[in-house]
């Protein structure tokens, strides 16, 4: 994650496939969790996007209980089993000299 924040943050998915990210300062994860294995594929070129995978697999947006929210699951984690979700693509780019945020919260 491109942050400036003192300890950074790092994306990991749960053992049920929810993706998430580390609070700042910290590098704990949820009971069960794990940082890999994500596949990153870069832009091919300028204008092109490139992909972001899961244990060479896609992702998920799965309703919560809160009306029009989503969460992000991976559908490649090994006990994702939700069957409500629609596909969903993480489209990445060369980030250049975008200056980095501070954190997300």
């Amino acid at each position: 994650m491109n942050v400036i924040v003192p300890g950074g943050q790092q994306a990991y998915v749960t053992a049920d496939g929810q993706l998430g990210y580390t609070i700042a300062h910290s590098a704990a994860l949820p009971e069960g969790s794990v940082r890999t294995p994500f596949l990153y594929t870069p832009q091919a070129s300028e204008g092109t996007v490139g992909n972001l995978q899961f244990n060479a697999q896609g992702f998920n947006a799965c309703p919560t209980e809160a009306a029009g929210v989503y969460q992000i699951y991976a559908v490649g984690a090994p006990a994702f089993v939700r069957t409500d979700c629609i596909g969903i693509n993480i489209a990445t780019s060369d980030a250049g000299t975008v200056t980095p945020a501070w954190q997300f919260a």
